[in-house]
């Protein structure tokens, strides 16, 4: 019994972090903000985590696991190239609305190592997935067959990375500035046919 409620805390914890991170951003939350609202003082915190680092570490970690099912239930496992397509673009939009906009920055500057798990995921797990959904966009006539699908996925994935780290510094949003991207990507792999089926999940 007290091992579930050890680790009910830890993840309490985990879960009003990534709410304040989310909200206000990584370094304008403070191990006090989180332990007031959890009702916990720093002692216990520390029981639990040895530092903030590594509590931003965990909690990112989460988050991406937490994203792999999403992205597997709802994209990998659509038969349909466009519709899969659509989802994540969904999926991605939806998290830039809540993510407050200096999180990419800090992450990059001050937490290498959580970091480097978005690094790892963005180029192996978002790349590698990109490039089989373009190929089987491909094979059934919705993208382009001259495009190359494991070149688009690596401008995908880094054009994605510059929207995240640049366009905060130029005061534009993080999710209008996704979307604005979105049009060029879809208009520049899509088919005609692909093109018409992606306008009509957007109006469904």
């Amino acid at each position: 019994m007290e091992q579930v409620t050890v680790v009910s805390l830890k993840e309490r914890i985990k879960s009003v972090a990534l709410e304040r991170f989310m909200q206000y951003g990584v370094r304008n939350t403070t191990i006090d903000d989180i332990g007031q609202e959890v009702r916990i003082s720093k002692k216990t915190f520390y029981q639990h985590f040895p530092d903030k680092a590594t509590l931003v570490y965990e909690v990112v970690k989460d988050f991406i696991d937490e994203r792999k099912k999403e992205f597997e239930e709802k994209i990998l496992h659509c038969a349909d190239p466009v519709e899969s397509l659509y989802q994540y673009f969904e999926m991605v939009k939806r998290i830039l609305h809540s993510v407050h906009p200096s999180v990419p920055y800090e992450l990059q500057r001050f937490y290498p190592q959580a970091w480097q798990l978005v690094h790892t995921f963005s180029i192996e797990f978002i790349g590698n997935a990109f490039t089989d959904l373009l190929e089987r966009g491909k094979r059934k006539g919705v993208f382009r067959k001259k495009i190359d699908a494991e070149i688009i996925a690596k401008i995908h994935v880094y054009s994605v990375r510059g929207i995240l780290l640049q366009f905060p510094i130029e005061h534009i949003p993080l999710d209008a500035g996704f979307e604005q991207y979105m049009v060029l990507f879809i208009r520049g792999i899509c088919t005609a046919k692909g093109l018409k089926r992606f306008e009509a999940l957007k109006v469904a």
